[in-house]
């Protein structure tokens, strides 16, 4: 391999792990908890959504190596542990939008997540087509900033671009699953908005 080579995957593996789905969702809660807290509940719900689409989530790659389901079946273990975990998260997470008052989006959030968890799962146990959880994870904050802060927002989605980059040069997904992991979210996310006409 040439030196070339090693350092175009190199920043494709970089790429890959800064914007894996926890960090993003991080990023974009944190920045819409700090210009408008009002908007997801304040400090608690904030704290919950860093809990179930953050934290959640990124416990399957320790744990991994602990769980005897999962634990001997490499990057495909890892993949669907993930899954399971993210959807445990969202679960958890939705569950307490009935608990807590006033946090609509909060519940917008939380659905558009785990419809979005379960479609990857459907996609990928069903259909036999591995739809990109990570552009799923990184389209569907994405679409929720640019709802919050308006259409220049939406210079946020450059950063798909390079995740799509960052994949195909690993070999991770085909063009064809990065979009499809990356429409799920934004459709899924204006369904909910509609529905709970919460415009």
């Amino acid at each position: 391999m040439t030196n070339k080579f090693l350092m175009s995957e190199k920043t494709a593996k970089t790429i890959r792990t800064v914007t894996i789905a926890p960090i993003i969702a991080f990023i974009v809660m944190t920045i819409i908890y700090l210009f408008k807290p009002d908007l997801i509940g304040g400090f608690l719900p904030y704290i919950l959504l860093v809990l179930f689409l953050c934290i959640f989530p990124i416990l399957a790659y320790p744990l991994q190596p602990y769980v005897p389901y999962f634990k001997d079946k490499g990057r495909t273990g890892q993949r669907n542990f993930s899954i399971l975990m993210s959807l445990l998260g969202y679960v958890f997470g939705l569950l307490s939008t009935f608990i807590l008052k006033d946090v609509l989006f909060l519940k917008i959030i939380f659905l558009t997540y785990l419809l979005s968890a379960m479609l990857i799962a459907v996609f990928s146990k069903t259909l036999k087509f591995n739809a990109s959880g990570h552009t799923c994870g990184v389209a569907g904050p994405l679409v929720i900033l640019a709802y919050v802060f308006g259409a220049y927002a939406l210079f946020g989605f450059l950063i798909l671009p390079l995740v799509y980059w960052a994949s195909i040069k690993l070999k991770r997904h085909t063009i064809a699953q990065l979009t499809v992991g990356s429409i799920i979210p934004i459709v899924l996310f204006v369904v909910m908005i509609l529905i709970f006409d919460f415009i």
